[in-house]
């Protein structure tokens, strides 16, 4: 099956389509780049911890979040974090 020619004037058309779609795209990003630079502007971040080190090889951490922003409210969160060493390092030879 043969296909049609394309002439000039039918390629400018989509050429000016297509970048009609890529300007609004542009502007779709933009607004949204703005509203989240607004949404991270007003924040208050509370972020205390507690370590404990019951040996030389490890930690356990305790720690909370509480974090406030304009529009969104308020989250909080508790994280506990445990940490050791296993095998040879530099201290110590096994």
């Amino acid at each position: 099956m043969k296909q049609p020619v394309r002439r000039k004037r039918d390629l400018r058309w989509e050429l000016r389509a297509a970048k009609r779609r890529q300007r609004k795209l542009l502007r779709i990003c933009q607004a949204l780049a703005a509203e989240v630079r607004a949404l991270r502007a007003e924040r208050f971040r509370l972020s205390p911890n507690l370590t404990l080190y019951p040996t030389e090889f490890s930690k356990v951490r305790l720690q909370y979040n509480y974090d406030h922003r304009d529009g969104i409210g308020s989250d909080h969160s508790l994280w506990l974090q445990f940490e050791f060493i296993l095998g040879a390092h530099a201290a110590h030879k096994f």
